[in-house]
């Protein structure tokens, strides 16, 4: 297979993945959580004491829609906040979920790969310098493969977490877990700590995603539905 470019193609914006066995231009970018931005929606979770405030801060897309996650000194040292909704995973697939997070009165913030089970990855990020590391990973097991994470920082303070799992049979969704925290981790369980100190401190977060992607894509915005890969037939259109 071939191809040629004249002088008078326009490149702004083009998408040129060819799935050769259909003959098919894919579109592969995708979020299969409905609600990537608004997190106050029935698919986020809060721990007692953990608060969400919307449109807090500007995002990295330099909209006001960033939002802040905060924990009062009614928190129970529970999940401060997790996403569970149902993303129909394809099993052999990998998969890559990421979040967008910015230090505010904590520096620490810590996000989790799961589905509630124990088994899978925890990523630390330093939120002032951008150093990171990965404070649990469980390997292989009866749920993911082939787990892995990257952190990007990308504009006015705000990095990128992703991480990205390959689910086994009978494992359809993954669990996106974030803790704010003003300490770094020690030795506490499922790698994430506990903050010592309280008084409404957070961090804000943005942009939620999961993809069928062995790597981090470009972020897609949803509001109230997901959004899948398509394609069109190079011949046809359609």
């Amino acid at each position: 297979m071939s191809s040629k470019v004249g002088p008078q193609a326009i490149l702004n914006g083009l998408v040129f993945a060819v799935d050769s066995p259909t003959k098919k231009n894919l579109n592969l970018n995708e979020n299969l959580y409905s609600y990537s931005e608004d997190f106050s929606q029935s698919v986020w979770g809060k721990g007692n004491g953990a608060n969400i405030t919307l449109n807090a801060a500007t995002a990295p897309d330099g909209t006001m829609t960033a939002s802040k996650l905060y924990l009062t000194s009614n928190y129970q040292f529970d999940i401060p906040f997790y996403g569970y909704q149902n993303q129909s995973l394809t099993i052999g697939v990998p998969h890559t979920q990421s979040i967008y997070i910015k230090a505010a009165e904590f520096m620490y913030g810590f996000v989790w790969l799961d589905n509630g089970s124990g088994w899978g990855i925890t990523v630390e990020v330093n939120l002032k310098n951008g150093n990171w590391r990965i404070t649990r990973n469980s390997g292989n097991n009866a749920y993911f493969t082939s787990m892995s994470a990257n952190v990007t920082y990308e504009n006015n303070g705000w990095y990128r977490v992703a991480i990205t799992a390959t689910p086994v049979a009978g494992q359809y969704n993954t669990q996106l877990r974030v803790y704010p925290t003003n300490t770094p981790h020690t030795n506490e369980g499922f790698g994430q700590p506990n903050p010592v100190a309280l008084n409404n401190g957070g961090i804000y977060i943005w942009g939620a995603q999961t993809e069928q992607s062995p790597y981090v894509r470009d972020y897609v915005k949803t509001s109230g539905s997901v959004v899948n890969r398509s394609g069109n037939d190079i011949v046809t259109g359609k």
